[in-house]
């Protein structure tokens, strides 16, 4: 059932459309939702906007996906979801093409000018130049979309992809899950060089899932990488196993986990595609967590206690299953992990939940015990000192531009966003970063 759903992924193309304001609902303009577009953000095709400030509909999008019927993913009550529903639209973008020679990075000749046909070296602003595989393992991919599993022991592996070639292309290269480490598009008669941090684990998608739902595939074991996209050019590949990479923990729920049903995404599956190596970001976001179960679970937040180190990123957004948490309880719980991730050497950053479809912002979790959860998270990283990514207000602004059918997951689902939503709010959590965690944002693509 995996392998046939990502086949049905990889043949949908890339498609674009005008984007609609929601009928009746006002649309005030969105500081949030400007973004850098292909330039010095390193050419992302698949991040957020290519919008200019106020704008937060634009961004290149996957056309509707065949869903599973997997329904409301276990969190939230109003999530909704029609079984074998269409998951969103197409809505308009150009953003992460980049022409050569610009200081993305992203196409041919890194920034320097290279003519059509030069080989590049780096893959955005700032990389180290790359080398060419010493032993291209191109010829263990098959199939459509062309898939490559390497097998090998959980871990981190540093992959090493080269795309481009005498047609202009568009490739998507996806590891594990649906998990998005890159979206790029190539002009004819270039290539370039590009190298991501990939984290394997068992199980493959949601930590929990396989043992909740005896239904769900475990994944298939080791390394695995696609190449999906309208037009996919890739020319190489090759990898090696990675013992101690920088670390970016996600800890979550439904709306950040990895899922295994394509017509949903979190947008912790898609943030990978805007960090380079070494950043390796490793998902235990899993559907229907509270800030009580993820503590309590040894597959979550104990399994990232256990393997943050010094210098580790950590990112924790919860708030959507903690319906009947009192604010005392949600408070310290959520400075539980805070605590944890300073005691470790981590850096901990703190994500307030993404609205929901169909609420005031002043309604946005509350939940039945007057807990107002976003703000206790805001308050939280004051007196911590941590910073906080809102993204509540933020995806709150965007929801009032855009037809959120086209954005989230069987255009039913008013809590659980589609591909093309998750990377939109993949998006919003980078230029966060860009703007609030210097020393992280360093590291982005």
């Amino acid at each position: 059932m995996v392998l046939s759903a990502r086949l049905a992924h990889g043949l949908c193309l890339i498609a674009t459309s005008a984007v609609a304001a929601c009928s009746g609902q006002s649309s005030p303009a969105n500081a949030a939702g400007s973004g850098s577009s292909g330039t010095a953000a390193g050419g992302v095709a698949g991040s957020v906007l290519a919008a200019t400030a106020g704008t937060a509909g634009a961004a290149i999008a996957v056309a509707g996906v065949g869903g599973l019927g997997a329904g409301g993913r276990g969190n939230d009550s109003d999530a909704g979801g029609a079984a074998n529903g269409q998951s969103g639209g197409a809505p308009a973008g150009a953003s992460g093409s980049a022409t050569s020679g610009s200081d993305a990075g992203g196409v041919s000749g890194s920034g320097a000018g290279a003519g059509a046909g030069a080989s590049a070296s780096a893959g955005s602003a700032g990389e180290p130049p790359l080398a060419a595989c010493a032993s291209n393992q191109i010829s263990k991919c098959s199939g459509t979309p062309l898939a490559c599993h390497f097998g090998g022991d959980p871990g981190n592996y540093s992959v090493t992809v080269e795309l481009g070639g005498a047609q202009a292309g568009e490739t998507e290269v996806e590891a594990e899950y649906y998990r998005r480490m890159l979206t790029q598009t190539s002009a004819a008669g270039a290539s370039t060089r590009f190298s991501f941090v990939t984290n394997v684990r068992v199980y493959e998608g949601e930590p929990l899932r396989p043992d909740q739902d005896g239904t769900t595939s475990t994944g298939i074991p080791g390394l695995d990488v696609y190449f999906r996209g309208s037009a996919p050019r890739p020319i190489s590949i090759c990898y090696e196993k990675l013992p101690q990479p920088l670390m970016l923990w996600l800890e979550g729920d439904s709306t950040v986990t990895d899922q295994e049903d394509p017509a949903y995404a979190g947008w912790g599956q898609h943030l990978p595609q805007h960090f380079r190596s070494p950043i390796s970001v490793a998902n235990y976001a899993d559907s229907g967590e509270s800030s009580s179960s993820v503590l309590a679970s040894p597959k979550l937040w104990p399994t990232i206690k256990a393997g943050m180190k010094a210098g580790d990123w950590v990112m924790v957004q919860l708030g959507h299953n903690d319906k009947d948490t009192t604010a005392a309880a949600f408070k310290k719980n959520m400075t539980t992990m805070v605590t944890d991730a300073k005691a470790a050497g981590a850096h901990l950053i703190l994500v307030t939940p993404i609205s929901r479809v169909g609420y005031t912002l002043a309604e946005e979790h509350v939940n039945s015990t007057g807990a107002n959860l976003p703000q206790i998270i805001r308050d939280l990283g004051k007196s911590e000192n941590v910073p906080v990514i809102d993204l509540t207000v933020t995806t709150w602004n965007w929801i009032q531009t855009i037809k959120w059918q086209d954005y989230f997951a069987l255009g039913t689902d008013h809590t659980h966003t589609n591909q093309q939503g998750a990377d939109i709010v993949s998006g919003f959590v980078r230029d966060a970063v860009k703007a609030q965690v210097p020393e992280l944002a360093a590291h982005l693509r």
